[in-house]
Parts: C-alpha cells; structure tokens; sequence
C-alpha cells in the first residue's frame, strides 16, 4: 500500500512539471539531485554492429578514469538510487571495470552494466566477486550464422560459454548476484528464433530473457538510408517494429522528458542532456571532473538555460526520440535495482 502511494506520488509530481512554466519546471528539475546515473566506462567497443553509430561517433575515444570515477561515485552516493554502465561502448574493455562496479556498489549503490559477452568467459571471477547487481548480456540468434550476422566481431560460441559458465559458477558459489538478464533483439533473419532462445536461457538459470525490436533509427547519424536498413533488417510482422520506424518525433506531445530526471555522464566526465549526446558529445552542460564537481554543474545556470531550449524544442535533439514512451519491449522488460523506494 505504501509502496503505490509512493509511486502514485511520484507520478503526480512528474505530470505537474510537464504544465509548469518552462522557468519555473527548470528550476524544480535542477533543484533536485538526480537518482539514476547513467554512465559511460568505454566509448570503445570490440564489434562493428551495421545500426550502430558507435564506430563513427565524432568524438576522442578513451575510458574513464578509476580515481576520477571514485570521486565521483563518493559524491552522488548519499542520493544516487542507481548507476547504469553503459552508452556507446563495450564496458568490459575497461581494463578496471569490476574496480569502478565494486567501489560504488560498496557505498550501496546498486549498479548494472551491460554487455555484448564476448569478453564474458574470461572475466566470470570479476563479475562475481565485485557484487555486481543485475548483467545485462546481448545474443541475437540461436546458433553461430545467426548471431554473428549483426553482431559484427563477435564469436557465439565464445559468447554462449560465457553467458553458460557465468551461471553454473554463480550457482556453484551459491549467489544471487548478479542479477543476469538475457537480451536478443528481433530482425528478419531471427524472426522465429524467440523460442528457442527463451528456452536455452532458462535452461542455463539466467534470471529473464528479454526481447525488442531492433531500432534503425541510427540511420540518421550515419547518413545511411533507413529504407535500405529496414528492408534488411525489420521483421516481416509489422506487430514487432519500432515505434520509430513509423514516426519522427514519438516525443511532440512531451514538454519534459524522464531523461531529465537523470544524470548522463560520457567516459572524459561530460554531463550532457541526455544519451543521444554521445553520438558526437554535443551539448555537454559541463565537465564533473574538471569543473566543481556533479553538483556544480548540474545546479549551473548552463544546465539551467540547457533544458530550457529542449523543453521549448529548440532544438532537433529530440527528433526520433522515443524515450518518454518508455521504448518497445516485446518481452521481459529489465527493471533497474534501485536502492532506495522514496527521493531523499
């Protein structure tokens, strides 16, 4: 009962800043800390997948400073609810990934990183030992043609061992943690494969199986020609597409989007609106690292006029946006640890 007032309240609260004046809802966004922090450990990645822009992103590539990171961390860890390793990049390339995973979840911040596997198998012991929450881990067919087919670089069996022998030494250790959860996407040349992937997942123990709709919206940021991709790429039922395949703009009828409620932080420290900066790191509002810390540069008077020009649609970030809907999940939607019920 308390549990869907709270939730109750927080919705309330969400639909009031959406009828706020655009000064007075920046204001009441930037007051409060953010609780989901998602961040980059890598923009580097070990595959060349053909919808994803990673490869000509427009920006220095690196990894996150260790020592950096853990300030960081010592910073947000009395408000932040949840950190989500990801973005444009394979975090398992970091060569201190299980450092950065272990030094926030031992100040009680829960934290997922997903995954594409292929370093998986020669890193079991790190993922155990840093009490990792929830592993997010992509396969995107049942069998070596079909998996590698998209994933571009990637070696299935080598992917399947290690998603196999994470579970049998997680059971074998007798743990719960990490929480893993199995993703595949849904093009042509997997459509029917659902099944089989399901029940190869669970067999193994993983803890949900996930699908979604592959997203060629990427397209835009490489100059590609989306009907190409779709004919390639989209499912032949038209139930199993993207939303954004059919629209440009899924975001119109929002003035506020649920991104602004959380801190989007890039591998060198940038803080920028929101994930679709990290294409080419446009619109950074600050750096964490080198400019005050998170707290000044989210409560700047720059991140202040930032959200005032998206919120006035001023400009085309939002374009192709489906974020305020929540994305499409076909199956086994992934619910983020949190830590903590209620904003503090």
């Amino acid at each position: 009962m308390i549990a869907k007032i709270k939730s109750a309240g927080l919705k309330l609260y969400g639909e009031s800043i959406e009828h706020l004046p655009v000064p007075l809802a920046v204001q009441v966004l930037t007051k409060r800390m953010p609780r989901r922090f998602v961040i980059e450990p890598t923009n580097l990645c070990n595959h060349r997948c053909p919808l994803c822009p990673q490869p000509m992103q427009q920006r220095e590539f690196g990894r996150m400073d260790a020592e950096r990171f853990r300030g960081l961390a010592d910073e947000i860890a009395p408000f932040a609810r949840t950190i989500c390793f990801t973005l444009l990049g394979e975090g398992l390339l970091h060569r201190e990934m299980f450092g950065l995973v272990g030094h926030a979840e031992s100040l009680g911040i829960p934290c997922s990183l997903t995954t594409n596997g292929q370093l998986l198998e020669d890193q079991i012991d790190q993922v155990l030992d840093s009490n990792l929450t929830a592993l997010k881990v992509t396969i995107d067919g049942i069998d070596k043609e079909t998996h590698e087919r998209y994933r571009v670089g990637s070696d299935f069996d080598k992917v399947k061992r290690g998603i196999e022998k994470l579970m049998a030494e997680r059971r074998r250790r007798g743990l719960t943690r990490p929480n893993v959860n199995m993703l595949s996407l849904v093009f042509k040349f997997n459509e029917g494969q659902q099944d089989a992937i399901r029940e190869w997942g669970y067999s193994i123990g993983v803890d949900k199986v996930g699908f979604k709709p592959v997203w060629i919206g990427g397209a835009r940021y490489m100059n590609a020609d989306k009907a190409k991709f779709a004919e390639e790429y989209l499912p032949e039922d038209s139930k199993v597409h993207h939303d954004s395949w059919l629209k440009e703009n899924l975001c119109s009828d929002f003035r506020v989007c649920p991104t602004f409620h959380e801190a989007t932080i890039l591998w060198n420290g940038d803080l920028v609106p929101c994930g679709r900066c990290a294409f080419d790191g446009r619109d950074a509002i600050g750096n964490v690292f080198t400019d005050g810390g998170f707290r000044a540069v989210w409560d700047s008077d720059k991140h202040r006029r930032k959200l005032a020009t998206i919120i006035r649609k001023e400009t085309d970030l939002c374009v192709g946006c489906d974020t305020p809907n929540g994305g499409k999940w076909l199956e086994g939607e992934n619910l983020e640890p949190r830590r903590a019920p209620w904003p503090r």
